[in-house]
């Protein structure tokens, strides 16, 4: 028996993936506050920085990829949306990325996720989806210092 399917049909399928690079590094600079050495996602206000839904698009900013992977440590503990507290900077993960800004950026950055910023359910770590980031110190710096790293965004909709 085949089923077939007619007329307009809602489906919650998105397929985002993940390229880590290996060019040349791109640069971090301290997010609003030039005196400061800290790097405040919390500040980024631009949607394509932190919004990882449907797409297709391919995001490429190195401020979006820690957004992206600050919220893949949030996910990986079942808190993806950070509820009241984020907790991520504990976990080894989270640890590794802040050790990783440190020593590239020479900046330190603020545990703080922005106002309205997720992943589509099918694409975060509480899935086991975009992790390989955190393969080891090495795969993450390229992840979010080359500048061919990309999130590719994508569903199954067109």
């Amino acid at each position: 028996m085949v089923k077939y399917r007619h007329g307009f049909i809602s489906n919650s399928s998105s397929s985002s993936y993940i390229i880590i690079g290996n060019s040349s590094y791109d640069r971090l600079d301290p997010l609003y506050n030039r005196n400061s050495n800290t790097f405040d996602p919390s500040l980024i206000t631009k949607s394509d920085f932190i919004e990882f839904g449907w797409g297709p698009y391919t995001v490429q900013d190195v401020q979006a990829r820690i957004v992206f992977t600050m919220i893949q440590v949030e996910a990986m503990i079942r808190n993806p949306y950070g509820y009241d507290e984020f907790k991520g900077w504990k976990t080894p993960e989270g640890q590794m990325l802040i050790e990783v800004i440190k020593e590239v950026s020479d900046l330190q950055l603020i545990w703080k996720l922005p106002s309205g910023a997720y992943i589509d359910h099918q694409s975060r770590a509480d899935e086991d989806r975009n992790i390989e980031m955190f393969k080891d110190k090495e795969t993450l710096k390229q992840w979010i210092y080359c500048n061919d790293s990309k999130i590719v965004l994508d569903n199954d909709n067109h």
